[in-house]
């Protein structure tokens, strides 16, 4: 990513009318509490240093110990499951004050940078109604979840929530033993549904192929085989819902464009259920959202905002692309 100066921000307000200010912002907001942080952080390098030579050797001593002491053909391959998780602790030992100054950094960032868009920020994001997804079939069975970065509030005068989660599944790997597999990561959003509301929900996932759509179905009712559809709403999407008549009315040219649009923004092609009055997003996506600040590189300069200020501007993209009516900006 190219370097972002105050004039390239400044240029990024000619640009977008809502990042009006974000240049005073910076310096006035973010950069104090950031160069405080700075200090922290290049503190916090040097203890990885040392504690990550510091470990290496020790490591390397124990396995020379070890060695010594015992018969390598009957005991090699403990000592090597030791030293792995040796090098793996070390490195988390080693990590933990830069891990903990750049959590507050980004905390410090993003809520900021959410409060400059008049929006709330929740860390944690506890507060998101994740099992409404979940109820719907909306998302992949797992065993583990973990979600951050919670965001509410109104863009442009709708209201938004979201998150963003990562979803992983412990399965065989056909040798005895089990791995670690995530299903789903990337962002969960909930708006309100231009138009009407639906009585029964209208679930559209990506169009996985055959075999795909076939795995995909299981446990789920009402395929949509013959609605009116735009073909590149046919080629994206497979339908279902409980009431057809109803998922074809609702499903009109007019909402295919704007979930079309909405599809567009995305790099994958997301999933969406239609549930009452809302709208249901799962985003997958390729990289992580709302990082901002990296452990290894300094805080104090504004070259995160571009990133952060990408994701944030997903937001007014969504309500634009689904073209939301007055009625619904109440």
């Amino acid at each position: 990513m190219t370097s972002t100066t105050l004039v390239d921000l400044a240029q990024l307000e000619q640009r977008h009318p809502r990042l009006k200010g974000i240049a005073g912002f910076w310096q006035r907001e973010l950069a104090p509490a950031l160069s405080a942080l700075e200090q922290e952080r290049q503190a916090a390098v040097k203890t990885f240093w040392l504690r990550g030579i510091g470990g290496v050797v020790a490591l390397l001593g124990l396995l020379a110990l070890l060695i010594a002491s015992f018969d390598l053909s009957s005991s090699i391959t403990w000592i090597v499951f030791l030293v792995f998780f040796g090098f793996f602790g070390a490195w988390i030992w080693a990590m933990a004050p830069l891990t903990g100054v750049r959590r507050r950094a980004k905390a410090h960032l993003v809520s900021h940078l959410c409060g400059f868009y008049k929006l709330d920020y929740d860390a944690g994001a506890m507060s998101f109604p994740f099992e409404e997804f979940m109820g719907l079939k909306l998302l992949p069975s797992h065993s583990r979840r973990s979600m951050e970065d919670g965001i509410k509030g109104r863009v442009e005068g709708v209201p938004l929530e979201l998150c963003e989660a990562r979803l992983t599944r412990r399965q065989s790997n056909g040798k005895g033993g089990s791995t670690t597999v995530t299903v789903f990561h990337g962002l969960l959003l909930v708006t309100p549904l231009p138009g009407p509301p639906v009585t029964d929900p209208i679930l559209l996932l990506p169009d996985w192929g055959r075999i795909g759509n076939f795995l995909a179905g299981l446990g789920r009712k009402g395929r949509i085989t013959d609605l009116d559809a735009d073909p590149e709403f046919e080629r994206r999407y497979e339908v279902y819902a409980v009431d057809d008549k109803a998922a074809r009315d609702r499903l009109n040219r007019a909402l295919q464009a704007c979930l079309l649009r909405l599809a567009a923004l995305n790099d994958k092609t997301p999933s969406i259920a239609l549930a009452g009055d809302k709208l249901l997003l799962a985003l997958p996506r390729r990289r992580n959202a709302f990082e901002g600040v990296r452990a290894f590189r300094p805080f104090d300069r504004p070259e995160p905002l571009q990133a952060l200020l990408d994701d944030l501007e997903l937001l007014p993209a969504i309500v634009e692309a689904l073209d939301l009516p007055p009625a619904a900006k109440v």
